[in-house]
């Protein structure tokens, strides 16, 4: 579903996917794979100090955030909200 949120509002929504963990704790090669085997062609971030884990509070994986331009926090879930036009 973030890929096709990706490819649907590429023009208006900037997707990021986090990896969150040190290097000694993320298997690259894996990481890899999925990324591939997923077709994911929006950016991944490692969170190898988890900085941005704590700073949005993550709990479990997966866990979407949506910020506006503002950088706020409007919406935060387990999974993409059924509509994601009233956060553009």
């Amino acid at each position: 579903m973030v890929q096709q949120a990706h490819r649907k509002f590429a023009d208006r929504l900037s997707i990021a996917g986090v990896v969150s963990g040190p290097d000694e704790s993320v298997n690259e090669f894996k990481l890899g794979k999925i990324i591939t085997d997923l077709g994911l062609t929006y950016p991944q971030v490692r969170d190898r100090d988890l900085t941005l884990t704590r700073m949005f509070q993550v709990k479990g994986t997966p866990d979407v955030v949506l910020l506006n331009t503002n950088r706020e926090v409007v919406y935060r879930g387990h999974s993409l909200p059924e509509s994601l036009e009233p956060y553009l």
